[in-house]
């Protein structure tokens, strides 16, 4: 593995702040497409020009992930090998403020990431059948680039569910088709976030009027 760590707590307002303009993981399928791409851009000059830090939506479900961690990483812990860690916020060594993740642990020793998903209704059961949504490989896929990890533990938790569905490990590999485009994707969302913000300061920067008139 290679990457810059940032020493930070996750949730922290330090670790948002790390979020703000920035690709994340979380918004990794704003990668997959062109369009997708251009909205990401857009987003991020927003987040770039503002006194805002970019806020985490938190679900009911990932309130009650947060509050059951220490016993979902206990039993992870024990399940798997090695020793896995809690880590902040690491970027990619080449996109440093630019592109960066927050895996749930790490594992330096077994060249491994892992991350949790609680799980409420029948969404564990798709995922058991037909594997994790594109969002969420996506977001696994990024994380495996920006650290350099050669594999990924998909953990879904799903209390409702009988043992052992309740608790089901998905070890993830890099899907090349992803991972040799990601840099060329950042670049293009990041030369665009750049244009917009340009933009915005030639037209808007000095405070004075703007004018535009029909072409």
């Amino acid at each position: 593995m290679k990457f810059i760590e940032e020493f930070v707590e996750q949730r922290s307002p330090e670790w948002l702040a790390l979020h703000r303009g920035v690709i994340t993981a979380s918004r990794a399928i704003g990668l997959s497409t062109k369009a997708r791409r251009a909205t990401l851009a857009m987003t991020l000059a927003h987040e770039s020009l503002s006194h805002e830090v970019a806020e985490q939506p938190v679900t009911d479900a990932m309130a009650a992930g947060v509050d059951a961690e220490p016993e979902i990483k206990a039993r992870y812990n024990f399940l798997v090998d090695g020793s896995p860690r809690d880590i902040g916020f690491c970027w990619h060594p080449d996109y440093e403020g630019v592109a960066g993740c927050s895996p749930d642990q790490i594992d330096e020793e077994n060249d491994r990431l892992a991350e949790f998903k609680r799980r409420v209704g029948i969404q564990i059961m798709r995922n058991m059948v037909e594997g994790p949504k594109p969002e969420d490989w996506w977001q696994v896929q990024f994380s495996l680039f920006v650290t350099g990890a050669a594999c990924a533990d998909y953990v879904d938790t799903a209390p409702h569910m009988q043992a052992p569905f309740d608790f089901c490990i998905t070890r993830i590999y890099p899907d090349e088709k992803i991972i040799s485009k990601l840099g060329e994707y950042i670049e293009e969302v990041v030369e665009a976030k750049k244009n917009h913000i340009a933009v915005a300061h030639q037209r808007f920067g000095s405070g004075e009027i703007f004018e535009m008139r029909q072409q």
